[in-house]
């Protein structure tokens, strides 16, 4: 049997060593990009702020959740929220802004949204829009003594809301009693018991 060898020569070997770096140069510089649904999206979100945000660093009382996702024609929009210190008398509410995968997981500067233990900053247009405004003003607001002497005697009561149309019901849950204000959603105390 006689075998066949063939010797390339310098100018093949170059046209084939380049032939073969443009193939490997075009998969590294455009590879097949994973499509993405809505709810792996989601999910990166959430894993990322939950990165960002460690429930240890806030007294394992953290929420995230998604406000908004939204396809785009250069990947996804997703407005999302980290609720912070949520079982204390003073919550803060997070807003962020992803572009996936424009900016990866770097989102727009964290827009505060509620902080400083303060419900409304304008208290002649106070309208009560987040959870954490609630909670807040279930012990802030006019009308809410007999709340703010319940948390003294009740350091580590910690809070559950309720939101039926149209207005809060926030509990407060000390180690032997409760106490519960009603608060309409433009701020005003309706009741205390």
């Amino acid at each position: 049997m006689k075998r066949i060898i063939y010797i390339l020569t310098k100018p093949e070997v170059l046209v084939l060593f380049l032939l073969v770096f443009g193939v490997v140069l075009v998969v590294f510089l455009y590879p097949n990009e994973k499509t993405y649904t809505k709810e792996d999206v989601r999910a990166m979100i959430l894993d990322d702020l939950a990165n960002k945000y460690p429930a240890s660093q806030y007294n394992n009382s953290v929420e995230y959740g998604i406000l908004e996702v939204n396809k785009t024609e250069n990947g996804w929009y997703v407005k999302a929220k980290v609720s912070l210190y949520n079982n204390t008398p003073c919550p803060e509410l997070v807003h962020l802004v992803y572009n996936y995968p424009k900016t990866n997981f770097v989102p727009e500067p964290p827009k505060r949204i509620v902080y400083d233990c303060v419900p409304c900053y304008d208290y002649t247009k106070c309208t009560l829009l987040f959870k954490e405004q609630a909670i807040i003003a279930s012990h802030t607001l006019p009308g809410t003594e007999k709340v703010k002497s319940f948390l003294v005697s009740n350091p580590h009561a910690v809070p559950s809301v309720l939101h039926p149309s149209g207005y809060w019901i926030v509990t407060w849950h000390g180690e032997n009693e409760t106490v519960v204000v009603n608060m309409s959603e433009n701020g005003t105390v309706l009741n205390v018991r």
